[in-house]
């Protein structure tokens, strides 16, 4: 990483991510891929021309910034798993899961999903009873997890989208409580 970091400082005009992987003698998609974490963390942009340094720092800082935007990626794609593996497992219409994830008001139940036909789904769970400050798409802002977007509120959970933590499903009691969001 800190290579692929020199290499992009160092090169006259836009870096082009063949041109240092054959300086590095490494293959070009590890290039890429370092240039895209250098990109996550706000140190290159890309444009036509290659990638092209807009914050100065030294190696080893661009490294260790490349390291925790990669870990805020993996955290944000762990949580879209444990929000596609809470999915496979609701026992609620899946219609509204579905538009609870997206954000959406959940309405009714469908009744043309495999819960709703079994009749297995949740009659509390069938849509969202979002009240008060909570409603879907409401900007928050949490003091461990940064800012948010609480994307479905539905029966005793809130689940919000942190935008450097990914999806958190929060106790709305706890919530409520303790004040553990603030609208923002």
């Amino acid at each position: 990483m800190e290579g692929a970091y020199r290499a992009v400082v160092e090169a006259p005009g836009a870096a082009r991510p063949k041109s240092i992987a054959a300086e590095l003698e490494v293959s070009p998609r590890t290039v890429t891929s370092a240039l895209n974490l250098l990109s996550d963390a706000g140190l290159v942009r890309w444009d036509r021309r290659g990638a092209v340094v807009i914050e100065q720092v030294d190696p080893a800082t661009a490294a260790e910034r490349a390291r925790a935007a990669a870990e805020e990626r993996e955290r944000i794609e762990e949580s879209r798993i444990e929000m596609m593996r809470g999915y496979a497992e609701t026992s609620r219409c899946r219609r509204a899961f579905l538009l609870g994830y997206f954000g959406e008001e959940t309405g009714e139940r469908c009744g043309n999903c495999d819960t709703c036909e079994s009749g297995h789904a949740d009659a509390a769970d069938a849509g969202s009873d979002a009240s008060g400050a909570f409603l879907p798409n409401t900007p928050v802002s949490h003091e461990e997890f940064g800012a948010g977007t609480v994307m479905d509120v539905d029966g005793d959970r809130i689940t919000v989208f942190f935008e450097h933590e990914g999806y958190k499903v929060l106790s709305r009691e706890a919530v409520e409580e303790r004040g553990l969001l603030e609208p923002r």
